[in-house]
Order: C-alpha cells, then sequence, then structure tokens
C-alpha cells in the first residue's frame, strides 16, 4: 500500500510495532512499543517469516518453516503474514484464539489515526 494507508492500516504485526515504537510528544514514555529480540541477520536471515524472532503473533510451526504469501487486504495494500493466510487463521483457530479481535485491533487504529 502507499504510505499514509500503511500508516493507518498497519495490517504486519512488524509493522505495528515498529509504529507503536515511535516516540510521540504527546505519549507517555512507557507507552512505546518495545520489539523484543535482535535484528535479524541480512546475509543469514531467519527461516520462513523473516519477522518470525521477533513477532508477538508467532505460529509455532508455520512461521519459522513457511514464507508467508502476499494477500491483497484491500484494493493496492498487501500484506505477507500468516495471520491473513487460511493456514494461519486455521492454526489460531485450533488453538481458540481469535483472528476477528487482532484484525479489529488493526481497524481501531485507523480509527485514532484519523
Amino acid at each position: 500500500g502507499d504510505i499514509l494507508t500503511i500508516f493507518k492500516k498497519p495490517y504486519h504485526p512488524y509493522t505495528r510495532g515498529l509504529l507503536g515504537a515511535i516516540p510521540r510528544p504527546d505519549a507517555d514514555r512507557e507507552t512505546l512499543k518495545i520489539i523484543r529480540g535482535s535484528i535479524p541477520n541480512l546475509i543469514n536471515p531467519p527461516s520462513g517469516c523473516r519477522f518470525h524472532p521477533r513477532c508477538d503473533y508467532w505460529m509455532k510451526g508455520l512461521c519459522e518453516e513457511k514464507v508467508p504469501e502476499v494477500i491483497e487486504i484491500e484494493p493496492g495494500h498487501h500484506v505477507m503474514c500468516h495471520l491473513y493466510t487460511e493456514e494461519g487463521k486455521a492454526y489460531l483457530a485450533a488453538r481458540n484464539l481469535d483472528t476477528e479481535a487482532y484484525q479489529q485491533q488493526v481497524l481501531s487504529m485507523e480509527e485514532s489515526a484519523s
């Protein structure tokens, strides 16, 4: 997606983390998002999704083994994340986790950015 859309609707968890780590003058220091782990080695990147070692939504056995496919969330806005694939949704459903709640978080970020 274009830059404005990515800022308003950051579907990828790592993008959300990065945006949450940006200091804002009107926010408390304690509200900054901390992305766990270290930046991956660019010469020898992690297997599967390159962001899985630092992702709060890492799905064991999926994210580290399989590169996510490109999913078009809306016209011109794509994401590479297992959360939005049928396989990822099945993984979460098998563990009684709700992808809708996660997607609602994304939508609430859009409303607060407006």
